[in-house]
Order: structure tokens, then C-alpha cells, then sequence
């Protein structure tokens, strides 16, 4: 972008909501609760069985749930930056010019949370369909990505051709 140039579009970036971790994640409580209460004196190594699958699913919550923290979308006038990880971070890049079609879906349950998933197919080669996953529904994030494709390509000069 040039120096002169005003951005008009400023940064957006989104987060899987914590309502999206309490659907996803919410098997994992009754789970953990019911191995962790499953206490027969009559067999020690089936309790502590239990305890230690108790225990690995907590920590696969406690590690899936922090991982989904740490994930984040950030929209800016020219790309879409995709930052993920937890003991290793890992940060991609899509150009906005490449991104060719979007896609909204809401289940049921996410219909009820209010969270949707969105897609973003492009032509990059590392990742060609972007899946965010856990967004707000009430935020249009297929048409602030569109308006800012559409805007670049303005400003690019490439117009699509109609058939």
C-alpha cells in the first residue's frame, strides 16, 4: 500500500467465541465426571483405569480448549492471516486476490448458540479452503471479506468478467 493511500478498511480479527467451546467441549465434562466417579472397591486397577482415562480426557479438554484460544482470523484490507498453535505457533497468509467463493454453515445447535462456521475457498495452495470455525453469527464476515476482495480488485484493476 502506498503512503499516501488511506486504508479503508481497517483490521478485524475474530476468535473461535467461548460459546462455540462450550458446545464442542461440553461432552467432555459428564464424561470425565462419571469415569472419575466410577469407584468399585472390588477392583483397584479397573478404579485407577478409570482415573487415568478420567485424567487423558481432561487433559485433551483442558489442551483442545487452550488450543482454540490461542486460534485467531485476522482480516485486513489485503490478506487474511491465520494464527494457530499452542506450543508452537504457526502463522499463514491468504491474499485476498486469490480468495474465489465463501460459505456460511449453522447446524442446529449452533443456530441455538448463535455461532456459525465459515469458509473461505481460495486458490492459495496451502490452504485452499479455510475453515473458521466458532464465529459470532451476528457478524457478516462473508461480506466484509467480499467488499475487501471487491475493493482490491478495484484498486488492482481486475474486474471479473461476466459470461
Amino acid at each position: 500500500m502506498h503512503n499516501n493511500e488511506k486504508n479503508t478498511y481497517p483490521r478485524m480479527t475474530l476468535r473461535p467465541c467461548f460459546r462455540y467451546i462450550i458446545l464442542t467441549h461440553l461432552f467432555f465434562v459428564p464424561l470425565i465426571l462419571v469415569l472419575a466417579g466410577m469407584d468399585n472397591p472390588s477392583s483397584t486397577n479397573r478404579i485407577l483405569g478409570f482415573h487415568t482415562i478420567a485424567f487423558m480426557c481432561g487433559v485433551g479438554a483442558i489442551v483442545s480448549i487452550l488450543s482454540l484460544l490461542m486460534t485467531s482470523y485476522t482480516i485486513t484490507s489485503e490478506q487474511i492471516i491465520i494464527k494457530k498453535g499452542l506450543m508452537a505457533r504457526t502463522t499463514h497468509y491468504i491474499e485476498l486476490y486469490r480468495v474465489v467463493d465463501y460459505e456460511q454453515q449453522q447446524n442446529l445447535l449452533q443456530l441455538l448458540f448463535g455461532i456459525k462456521t465459515v469458509f473461505v475457498l481460495s486458490r492459495d495452495r496451502t490452504n485452499g479452503c479455510l475453515k473458521m470455525v466458532g464465529i459470532d453469527a451476528s457478524k457478516d464476515i462473508v461480506g466484509e471479506i467480499r467488499r475487501r476482495v471487491e475493493y482490491n480488485q478495484k484498486r488492482k484493476g481486475i474486474y471479473e468478467i461476466n459470461s
